[in-house]
This record gives structure tokens, sequence and C-alpha cells, in this order.
């Protein structure tokens, strides 16, 4: 069960680490285009 819930936790916090990466890049993206 606290495995379990460890998990979750790394799994979301992963995802919120990708979701940073990608907007960074985007936004890194778009500023070199103007």
């Amino acid at each position: 069960m606290c495995m379990q819930k460890l998990y979750t936790v790394i799994m979301l916090f992963v995802g919120c680490i990708q979701l940073v990466l990608l907007l960074s890049c985007c936004t890194t993206t778009i500023g070199h285009s103007y």
C-alpha cells in the first residue's frame, strides 16, 4: 500500500517535470521564432 502511494507520487512528480520541460522548450522555440 505504501509503495503504491510512493509510486503514484513519483509518477506525478515525473509528469510535472516533463510538463515543465515541454513548456520551457515551447516558450524558447516561440521566443527564437520572433
